[in-house]
């Protein structure tokens, strides 16, 4: 509404000061006389309008404020027409300025009044002129001329009216579908921003500067920083990405990089072009394909032991007879023999068919393990009843084996196989660890998890990938077959052993269970 005020102004300023200027075009009393009517009307327009600026700035727009100001312009033209000569001024025209103005703020019915209030004002006032009830400047005009000019300048305002109110009506029809595209791009910007704000992919657009210019919450997630410390900033400072890109659209491709956490990611994008107002940009496409490469892996380890384990399967069952009856032998001939020499030799024998007996047994339970038995069990009970009993074993001479467990977990687990699957990571923890060293046991049932951690040397990042393969083993003595048993006994269980970084140096296995036991009642009821 400010340019309505302004431009009523501008109008009212410049008619006039024309009207001023022709009125002293006379001798110098005439003109006096003539413009002092003029500068009176210039002078209550000039605070009229500075009133009106005052309000619409304090008040803001209104209804009732756009009807004052027609009010007040119709009778500024009424009056400007009066003492400029009535019938026979030259400024009848200014109703029509009034009519069309009307059109851009008022509505049709308004437009339509204004109209009529310019007919009955203009010819009332010619009509009072003309009877002599105001006075009249000049000569009177012949009643034929008079009539004439006040048909034509009645004509005029009622085409001028006619036009507005066209005018009006379609202003109001744009304004209505103006208003409705309006609403209608703001949903559609509120539901893109959703659609991105709710995407699990990254977006991110790169400017002809490498610099990203956007990016939407999950590429802030994925990346693992705050979308303020994307945005503005190069894009190979973010991803260690070439820049830049050597051909485009590029469909797909898989990138490596080190997340906050200190965790390795690998996400897979892609990268397109496009153009916005005149300038090159880049789109790129992200997602975090960590965990389908975990679950790649996964599914080719399993392969390779289903492979493995089929072969340790068949190679147990033929060198088990055989064995069994080496071993029989051996101890038959050592019980008839009287010389100490072979009495030793034949010990030897023995005690080596039974480490070859144990190392099939390990074949056969790693190759053929049994379907698990789900029963009640309290965990955290059989994890303290575990530790106590590797207390005596001489692989856990001098450890010191520190637990935090709840008072009670209990979960529907397979007794015998969980308590292996324990057995194993334990041992596998006092085997690494160095002298005098603590082997830690936590329980987490919230997390739906226990891990086991030591403080031996670790394990290397070229060992990560291979430590459940079976056979695979760093020690001398060791079989390679304990952990991948272990892997193995607690996958049928629904639960998940991986190797995390621990706290210390060493190595922490941590078994996890999934939301799908904790449906099924495995997820337990813990105490303490």
């Amino acid at each position: 509404m400010l340019w309505f005020v302004l431009a009523r102004f501008f109008v009212a300023s410049l008619f006039l000061g024309a009207a001023v200027v022709f009125g002293s075009a006379g001798g110098a009393a005439q003109g006096l006389l003539a413009i002092i009517p003029l500068l009176i009307l210039l002078s209550l327009t000039l605070l009229q309008i500075c009133s009106a600026l005052f309000w619409l700035l304090r008040f803001g727009f209104s209804p009732r404020f756009v009807q004052v100001q027609l009010v007040w312009d119709l009778l500024l033209c009424a009056a400007i027409v009066y003492v400029t000569g009535g019938l026979q001024s030259q400024f009848a025209f200014l109703f029509i300025f009034v009519l069309l103005g009307s059109a851009f703020v008022s509505r049709p019915a308004e437009v339509m009044a204004t109209l009529l209030a310019s007919l009955l004002l203009y010819g009332g006032l010619v009509l009072l002129q003309y009877g002599g009830y105001l006075p009249l400047p000049g000569e009177m005009p012949v009643p034929r001329e008079m009539l004439g000019a006040l048909l034509v300048n009645l004509c005029a305002f009622a085409l001028a009216g006619a036009l507005s109110v066209l005018l009006a009506v379609r202003l109001r029809q744009q304004a209505r579908q103006l208003h409705r595209q309006q609403i209608e791009h703001a949903d559609l910007e509120r539901f893109n921003e959703q659609i991105l704000r709710h995407m699990t992919s990254g977006l991110i657009v790169v400017d002809c500067q490498g610099r990203i210019r956007s990016c939407n919450s999950a590429a802030a997630a994925i990346r693992g920083l705050a979308p303020e410390q994307l945005v503005g900033h190069p894009l190979n400072e973010v991803f260690v990405l070439p820049w830049p890109f050597s051909h485009l659209p590029l469909e797909r491709a898989e990138l490596e990089f080190v997340h906050p956490d200190g965790h390795p990611r690998i996400i897979g994008y892609g990268v397109t072009a496009f153009e916005q107002e005149q300038q090159h940009h880049v789109l790129l496409t992200f997602q975090d394909l960590t965990r389908v490469k975990e679950l790649e892996r996964h599914l080719q380890r399993r392969e390779r032991l289903a492979a493995v384990g089929a072969l340790a399967a068949g190679l147990a069952h033929e060198i088990r007879n055989p064995l069994a009856s080496l071993s029989g032998s051996a101890q038959l001939l050592q019980e008839q023999s009287p010389d100490a020499g072979q009495q030793r030799l034949l010990a030897i024998l023995v005690r080596e068919s039974e480490r070859l007996n144990r190392l099939l047994n390990d074949f056969l339970s790693f190759a053929r393990p049994r379907p698990p038995e789900l029963r009640l069990l309290d965990l955290a009970g059989l994890l303290s009843e575990l530790c106590e009993q590797l207390a005596c074993v001489p692989e856990f001479t001098g450890l010191r084996i520190e637990l935090d467990l709840p008072d009670q977990w209990q979960m529907m687990l397979d007794e015998q196989q969980l308590r292996q699957a324990v057995w194993n990571l334990l041992l596998n923890a006092a085997q690494f660890s160095p002298p005098g060293g603590r082997i830690f046991c936590v329980a987490r049932p919230l997390q739906r998890c226990f891990w086991i951690e030591d403080e031996g040397p670790g394990i290397t990042e070229a060992d990560r990938e291979r430590i459940f393969e079976p056979f695979y083993t760093t020690r001398n003595q060791g079989t390679g077959l304990g952990l991948s048993i272990a892997h193995g006994l607690l996958a049928a269980q629904q639960a998940r052993l991986e190797l995390v970084i621990a706290q210390g140096r060493g190595a922490c296995f941590r078994v996890t269970f999934s939301e799908a036991d904790r449906l099924n009642g495995v997820g337990g009821v813990y105490a303490g």
